[in-house]
């Protein structure tokens, strides 16, 4: 090895040096509500990502047929409204 290998290797050793010694990032002011708002931003992606993963469970089939109503059934059911109506009146009616 000659003299000019031998300074190019102890240049770039002292290139390593200072870059490793060489504090990085700290120069520029670590703004931490930006961090904070970042790190919520993140945890709120994962929170919806594991709720989309949610395995949904089996649930029984269900009619989504209404029932069809008597039509005997519905007029006593009828009746019986127009009775509750009547006696309401009769109990607000001030007998003198």
């Amino acid at each position: 090895m000659d003299d000019v290998q031998v300074q190019e290797q102890q240049q770039l050793g002292q290139e390593i040096s200072n870059a490793i010694s060489r504090p990085v990032g700290l120069a520029e002011e670590i703004d931490k509500d930006e961090l904070l708002a970042e790190l919520e931003e993140i945890e709120q992606q994962l929170l919806h990502k594991e709720l989309l993963a949610v395995a949904k469970p089996d649930l029984p089939s269900v009619s989504t047929s209404i029932p069809a109503v008597d039509p005997a059934k519905q007029e006593d059911q009828d009746e019986d409204e127009d009775w509750r109506v009547l006696e309401r009146w009769a109990s607000d009616c001030v007998f003198e």
